[in-house]
């Protein structure tokens, strides 16, 4: 329930009537994203786990795109770190 208030509140701090989009952000208090990690988060194949294949953010990121978004991340170490997906709003 705290996440979804989170994002909620994210998305109305973040509303900005001359844009119209969808703001979600998820956020965590676990140990974080190493700054040389956080940079390439996106890239196709790149992981740091031992059984990832690195395909998973890439993917997310490649539909956000093709969607007219975008998906963000914001790490910092031993604190956690923020995801961001903004998508264009489409009227009702």
């Amino acid at each position: 329930m705290k996440l979804i208030f989170q994002s909620l509140v994210g998305f109305f701090r973040s509303w900005q009537p001359h844009e119209p989009r969808v703001r979600i952000h998820i956020q965590d208090n676990n140990a974080g994203i190493p700054p040389e990690n956080l940079t390439r988060l996106f890239e196709p194949f790149f992981t740091a786990k031992n059984n990832g294949t690195g395909l998973g953010l890439a993917i997310c990121q490649r539909i956000a795109r093709e969607h007219g978004g975008r998906i963000t991340a914001q790490s910092e170490v031993r604190k956690g770190a923020t995801f961001s997906i903004s998508l264009p709003a489409i009227p009702a």
